[in-house]
C-alpha cells in the first residue's frame, strides 16, 4: 500500500512536468473495476447483499461491469445496481435538449419585458442590437409587447403613446440597418409585418413605407399567398405586395373603426398603381404586385351586404376600371353591382352568363364547388354555397326587382342545375333578400334631392345587355 503510494506520489510530480498521457485500454479497464470494486463495497455497507444477489454477484465475477439482472429483486440494493450500471455503461448522461445562443436570447427578452412590463420593449431590441444579438423573433416580440400596451387606452392616450414611442418607424431603421439578409426574414415575417405598417402609419411615417417601397431588393419568395403574379419576377418582389396590402388593411380596418369608408384605401392603391407604370420599362417597380391589396379591397365592397362604401364615385369608377387589369373581369363584374349610386346588374350578368358553358374555367370551377361535395358524401354547408354564388343570387334579385324576370329565371335555372333539391328552397330565401336589399338602395336613392342625386339604377340603360336567350 505505502509503495503504490510513493509510486502515485512521484506520478503526480512528473506529471507537472510532462502532462500525463491517454490511458491505454487496459489501463482504462483496470480503473473502471477498482472504480466498480470500491463503490460495490460502499454499496455493500449500507445495503447488505441478500443470498440470492451474493449467488448472482459470484457467477458474475468476471464481468468488469454489473449487469442487472432479468430478475427483479425488489431492494435498495438492486435499484442501487440498475443505476450504477447505467452510469458505467453511459458515461456522458443523459442526453441533454442544446439550446441555441438565439433562442436562449429571445427567452432572455421575453423574461425581461415580463420582469418590466413597463420598459420601452423597442429600446430593449436596440440594446440587443448592440450585443449583436437582436433577431426577427425578437423584433416581433418587441412589436406585440408595444402593441399590447396600447390595449384599453383611451384614443388620445393610444395616440400620444404611439407618436411618443415612434416603435413602427424604429423597428424598420433597425430593418433597414440590417441588410439584405434581415430584410428577406422579415419580410417573411407576416406578423411582424403586419404590427409593424400599422404603427408606422399611426405615427404619420407612411412616407417610411413609400420609400421602402421603391428599394430595389428581391427575395428568393416561394410563398403562394402570392396566387395572382404573371411571372416569376414579380414573385421575387412579393414582399411588396405584402407591404401594399397591410397598408390597404390598415385603411380600411382601423383600430376604433372610425369610419366604414374605403377611400383611402384606393388612394393607396392608385398611388402604387401609378408608380408602376410611370416607372421607365425594365425597371424593380414595374414588377409591384397589386393583386393582394386589389383583392382586399374588393373582399370589403362586394357581398351581400357590404360593409364599406366609397363616397367618391370617380374613385369607385376608377377601382373598377383598374381592377380588370389586375385580376379580371370577374372582381369588376360584382362592383358593377355595388356601384354606390347606379347599381346595374346587366353587365355582371352578361359576364356569367359568358362563362356558363362546361367549356369555360370559371363557371367549371363554380360546378366543381359545388358539385364534388354533394359526390363525396361531405356536402358543402349552405353558408359555404352561399358565399360561391352570392353574386349569382345579386344578379337574380336585381332582375326581379327591375321586373327582368325571363333573365332572372334563365340564371336561376342554370344555378339550381348545380345545387341539391333542399339548398334551392334556402338560396330561393336569399334571392327574396337580395331583392329587398336592392329595392331600400334603390328607394334611398330616389329620396335624395335631385340636384345631390345621381342616376338611380333604374335609369341604367339595360339595352347595354344583348338578351339572346
Amino acid at each position: 500500500m505505502k509503495g503504490s503510494t510513493v509510486l502515485q506520489g512521484f506520478k503526480d510530480w512528473a506529471s507537472r512536468f510532462h502532462p500525463q498521457l491517454p490511458l491505454t485500454q487496459r489501463e482504462s479497464n483496470r480503473l473502471l473495476t477498482a472504480l466498480t470494486t470500491s463503490f460495490r463495497s460502499h454499496l455493500d455497507e449500507v445495503h447488505p447483499r441478500t443470498a440470492e444477489e451474493d449467488g448472482r454477484q459470484r457467477q458474475n465475477e468476471n464481468v468488469s461491469a454489473p449487469k442487472p439482472g432479468r430478475t427483479e429483486v425488489h431492494s435498495s440494493a438492486a435499484f442501487a445496481d440498475r443505476h450504477l450500471a447505467s452510469v458505467l455503461t453511459d458515461l456522458t448522461g443523459p442526453k441533454r435538449k442544446v439550446v441555441m445562443p438565439a433562442d436562449q436570447d429571445l427567452v432572455n427578452a421575453r423574461g425581461e419585458l415580463k420582469k418590466d412590463s413597463a420598459q420601452d420593449p423597442i429600446s430593449l431590441l436596440e440594446h440587443y442590437e448592440i450585443r449583436g444579438a437582436a433577431t426577427i423573433p425578437i423584433a416581433r416580440l418587441c412589436l406585440e409587447h408595444f402593441q399590447s400596451s396600447l390595449a384599453g387606452k383611451p384614443e388620445e392616450a393610444r395616440d400620444q403613446a404611439i407618436g411618443k414611442g415612434q416603435a413602427g418607424k424604429r423597428t424598420l431603421l433597425w430593418m433597414w440597418n440590417g441588410g439584405q439578409s434581415r430584410f428577406a426574414a422579415f419580410a417573411e415575417d407576416l406578423t411582424c409585418l403586419e404590427v409593424l405598417v400599422s404603427l408606422v402609419i399611426k405615427e404619420g411615417n407612411e412616407e417610411y413605407l413609400w420609400q421602402w417601397l421603391q428599394l430595389d431588393y428581391a427575395t428568393n419568395d416561394t410563398e403562394t399567398s402570392l396566387k395572382h403574379s404573371r411571372n416569376k419576377a414579380s414573385n421575387r418582389y412579393s414582399w411588396k405586395g405584402r407591404v401594399l396590402r397591410m397598408m390597404v388593411k390598415d385603411k380600411l380596418f382601423p383600430s376604433q373603426r372610425e369610419h366604414t369608408s374605403a377611400d383611402s384605401a384606393l388612394d393607396i392603391i392608385f398611388k402604387a398603381h401609378n408608380m408602376r407604370t410611370t416607372a421607365p420599362k425594365g425597371h424593380h417597380l414595374r414588377q409591384i404586385p397589386l393583386a393582394p391589396a386589389a383583392i382586399t379591397i374588393s373582399s370589403a365592397l362586394v357581398g351581400e351586404a357590404p360593409q364599406y362604401t366609397v363616397a367618391d364615385v370617380g374613385h369607385y369608377e376608377r377601382y373598377m376600371n383598374l381592377i380588370a387589369k389586375i385580376t379580371g373581369d370577374e372582381i369588376r363584374a360584382q362592383l358593377h353591382l355595388h356601384h354606390p349610386t347606379n347599381a346595374n346588374a346587366a353587365p355582371a350578368f352578361e359576364f356569367y352568363r359568358r362563362c356558363m358553358t362546361e367549356t369555360d374555367l370559371l363557371w367549371a370551377r363554380v360546378g366543381v364547388h359545388l358539385r364534388s361535395p354533394i359526390r363525396d358524401g361531405s356536402r358543402l354547408s349552405d353558408g359555404g354555397i352561399k358565399r360561391e354564388v352570392m353574386p349569382l343570387l345579386l344578379i337574380i334579385g336585381q332582375f326581379e326587382a327591375m321586373g327582368h324576370s325571363e333573365e332572372a329565371q334563365w340564371l336561376k335555372d342554370r344555378l339550381w342545375e348545380l345545387v341539391p333539391e333542399e339548398t334551392r328552397k334556402r338560396l330561393d330565401a336569399e334571392v327574396r333578400k337580395c331583392k329587398v336589399l336592392y329595392e331600400s338602395r334603390r328607394q334611398k336613392l330616389v329620396r335624395q334631392p335631385a340636384e345631390e342625386a345621381s342616376p338611380s339604377a333604374d335609369a341604367a340603360p339595360f339595352s347595354t345587355f344583348a338578351w339572346t336567350g
